[in-house]
């Protein structure tokens, strides 16, 4: 039951993810007025950016996310060597798009080094919740999550546990 819940927060999340394609990075309101958008539907990619997805597609960030929830599911654990290597593997044959943040860690896990990531990526939080699925405590969970967070963040000194 439990492993049915944290599927179900990732599909959520995906579910989301679809909805929000159409207008995914479109920022301007009088631009947003304009685009041929049903909000009560999902609809194709408007922005330049996901040029060519279609309604019920995934925006990078739902892929990465879809990425990682199978991941978690095939490995049982999270290894950060493992994770980086198929994720690099992943992205090499990836035809959607890739944003500055996520170059940035691809550039930096080129050369295999073990460093954490100069990257700013933010959108790897809502790949935290697959983790519960090979976390057995909070301990465990939090240690994860701050591993698949130096991936993407140098500065991951802003978990702060007493909240957790």
């Amino acid at each position: 039951m439990y492993n049915v819940k944290v599927k179900d927060l990732v599909l959520a999340s995906i579910v989301a993810d679809a909805y929000c394609l159409g207008s995914h990075w479109i920022y301007d309101e009088k631009q947003l007025k304009k685009l041929p958008l049903n909000w009560n539907e999902l609809n194709n990619a408007q922005s330049k950016w996901h040029k060519g997805k279609k309604a019920g597609e995934l925006t990078h960030y739902g892929d990465l996310n879809m990425f990682f929830y199978n991941f978690i599911k095939k490995q049982k654990i999270f290894d950060k060597n493992t994770y980086i290597k198929e994720f690099m593997s992943f992205l090499s044959s990836y035809n959607g798009y890739i944003d500055s943040s996520s170059q940035k860690t691809i550039d930096h896990f080129k050369d295999n080094s073990n460093e954490e990531s100069k990257s700013t990526d933010l959108s790897i939080i809502s790949r935290i919740p697959s983790l519960l699925l090979v976390s057995n405590n909070k301990k465990e969970f939090l240690d994860n999550v701050e591993k698949l967070i130096s991936i993407s963040i140098t500065d991951n000194n802003f978990i702060n546990r007493s909240v957790l």
